[in-house]
């Protein structure tokens, strides 16, 4: 399905004309503007996701008359003309518009000091030591940042068309988050930035997302690999496979370093972080990373293993 060619020339102009005009817009072009990208957001559901800014500009608007646009809402212009050209030029397949059988599911979890996910199908495995700038964000933004890089590292890595995703966390805000949300411009300036590229990456890679809520306790396999970054590779590959045979099976594989790609933007993260006031928490062990200490070595931690699957 398409957007008319003529619809986005000229809609284009139109956003172009908002994204810089210093001056107060009307109510009435700012309803205008909602009503042609709602329009729009048919052939893109997840787009209606960057209407929220533009709602309460239209709120605001009715409220106490014309209003400038801040910087949250002109970078959600930008991406809308994306949008509009990508619907235009390239179109958006059937099997994005309805509900299709996703085909592979992400598990990812953070905690203050880690994120880690991983895809039973590929193996591919996500073990992420946070940088002490990262540790800042609040963990319901790294709840949403771990399942966005988790979907980001797959779709580098996939080469079918038009795949569709499933997103596992035990976060309830960050599950909400995968589909829509309020932010406020103001304060919510990094939900909104992981938003927007989430929305890019996916629309680029021709994709389709889902999400689903997993209850921490059937977590484990993530849950272990943000938390116990003091045990290394080999040996905690082994514990997985030993513990969770029917989660971590054998192809699983941890990645070295994240890609390029991932890496950058997430420098680029740094800048929004903000300096806590306070003594930053103790890393915190999953249940079987408590029993292992980061001296064992390979023949302590198979004997270790061998006894808790006797029991």
């Amino acid at each position: 399905m398409y957007l008319p060619k003529e619809k986005c020339v000229m809609w284009t102009q139109e956003i172009e004309g908002l994204i810089e005009t210093e001056t107060r817009i009307q109510p009435k072009k700012i309803e205008s503007t909602i009503g042609k990208l709602n329009h729009a957001a048919f052939l893109l559901p997840h787009a209606r996701y960057f209407m929220n800014n533009l709602r309460k500009m239209q709120y605001n608007s009715a409220k106490y008359g014309s209003q400038h646009i801040n910087e949250t809402t002109r970078e959600d212009l930008k991406l809308w003309k994306n949008i509009l050209n990508n619907v235009t030029e390239r179109g958006v397949s059937i099997k994005l518009l309805t509900y299709t059988q996703w085909k592979q599911a992400i598990y990812t979890d953070v905690c203050e000091h880690g994120i880690g996910g991983f895809n039973p199908t590929s193996g591919r495995t996500l073990r992420w030591e946070l940088p002490q700038w990262a540790r800042n964000f609040h963990i319901n933004i790294l709840e949403f940042l771990a399942s966005f890089i988790g979907l980001w590292i797959e779709i580098l890595d996939n080469t079918e068309k038009h795949a569709r995703f499933l997103c596992m966390t035990d976060s309830s805000s960050a599950l909400a988050w995968l589909y829509k949300s309020n932010f406020d411009p103001n304060t919510q300036k990094i939900h909104s930035t992981i938003a927007r590229q989430l929305a890019t990456t996916t629309m680029n890679a021709e994709a389709a997302l889902y999400s689903q809520r997993v209850p921490g306790c059937h977590n484990v396999v993530a849950d272990s690999l943000s938390r116990d970054h003091h045990i290394d590779n080999v040996k905690l590959i082994f514990l997985l496979k030993q513990l969770y045979p029917s989660r971590a099976q054998e192809n699983i594989h941890i990645l070295q370093d994240l890609p390029i790609e991932i890496s950058l933007w997430l420098e680029s993260l740094r800048q929004k972080s903000i300096n806590k006031m306070v003594l930053p928490n103790k890393p915190t062990r999953s249940k079987m990373g408590t029993l292992i200490s980061g001296e064992s070595t390979l023949r302590d931690v198979a004997s270790m293993t061998s006894l808790w699957l006797n029991k």
